[in-house]
């Protein structure tokens, strides 16, 4: 992944909610009310009206890893640049 890609899902970061989101599916996780994502902001939740199961799953788990990820991908960078290995 280049370093432009790097930085622009980072921007992105800084635009959305805060984390964690949890997903939260009608019929697995309650009984009754709507599909939704409940964010780390205590007054917003993503309702969904129609979205399969595992997508909404992929899309809160991906809000919560992805700053991971991306700390993973620049710690590797600086070791390959501490050690003049190209990338």
């Amino acid at each position: 992944m280049d370093k432009d890609k790097i930085i622009e899902l980072r921007k992105m970061l800084s635009f959305v909610s805060a984390g964690p989101w949890i997903s939260f599916v009608e019929g697995r996780d309650h009984d009754s009310g709507s599909c939704f994502i409940r964010t780390g902001d205590k007054d917003y939740e993503i309702e969904f009206i129609r979205l399969k199961e595992g997508d909404q799953d992929f899309i809160a788990l991906m809000r919560n890893v992805l700053p991971e990820l991306l700390d993973e991908i620049n710690r590797l960078e600086g070791i390959l640049d501490r050690n003049n290995i190209p990338h």
